[in-house]
């Protein structure tokens, strides 16, 4: 990021550690809501513990989610700390200053992002 952009580079240092710090305490209350024991003595029927089931998946793709943006910011955080924030990993260039407002982790220009998302399109 150019150093006519300090405003721009400060600002997006701190939405990344906000949202950082979100979603640590998000990840938390989920390992801790794991931890609390179920009452098996309660009396209920098939479509409450489908139910049941049901939210304990979504809250575990949740906090996957959640751990994939975490890492994804941690990595943008550390580029920041190593001078590298907001140049491409794949082509060096500038990240447009427009996505990174977007998308402060960002780690790919739009060209290369895209190209990134077909490769793996075609690999899936």
């Amino acid at each position: 990021m150019q150093r006519h952009d300090r405003p721009h580079f400060d600002a997006l240092r701190d939405a990344l550690e906000r949202r950082r710090a979100e979603l640590l305490r998000e990840v938390e209350a989920a390992e801790a809501a794991r931890r609390v024991p179920i009452d098996r003595t309660e009396v209920g029927d098939r479509e409450d513990e489908s139910v049941r089931l049901h939210a304990g998946d979504i809250g575990e793709a949740e906090e996957g989610r959640d751990l994939v943006e975490l890492r994804r910011i941690e990595a943008a955080l550390r580029r920041i700390a190593a001078g590298g924030y907001g140049d491409c990993v794949d082509c060096a260039k500038p990240i447009g200053l427009a996505r990174l407002c977007v998308e402060p982790a960002a780690e790919r220009c739009a060209a290369c992002q895209a190209v990134h998302e077909r490769e793996r399109q075609r690999a899936a």
